[in-house]
């Protein structure tokens, strides 16, 4: 049984109705629950200086945070590939159609990862 949640999360009540919480603003566990994902987030989106001002090579799985000129480039890959999808929704509908545009997200993917992983030169 699917239940639409807008807000905070929804608990059964004894007599099988459901009881919402209300959200982070009155609820205990729902501002637990934040309090979580914003240090998690915090994180994540921290600079990437160590003590001392180094700097710290970042990971695979840490938040690079792309510059200007990164966010140039990630849109020229996104244009050229949405051109490039626009002529593929040409084709008839199969499954090689859909292999094709599948692979289309992932050259879109890895060029976006490749800009901004790109160690400067």
């Amino acid at each position: 049984m699917s239940t639409e949640i807008r807000h905070g999360h929804v608990t059964p009540r004894p007599d099988g109705g459901k009881a919402k919480c209300f959200g982070p603003g009155r609820c205990e566990v729902c501002i637990a629950e934040q309090d979580a994902v914003n240090r998690a987030f915090a994180s994540v989106t921290s600079s990437a200086v160590g003590r001392d001002n180094e700097k710290v090579d970042l990971g695979p799985f840490d938040y690079h945070a792309p510059t200007a000129e990164h966010v140039s480039q990630i849109t020229a890959v996104r244009l050229r590939c949405k051109s490039l999808n626009d002529l593929l929704l040409t084709l008839p509908p199969c499954r090689e159609r859909s292999c094709a545009i599948t692979k289309l997200e992932e050259v879109s993917m890895w060029a976006n990862k490749g800009i901004v992983f790109a160690k400067d030169k």
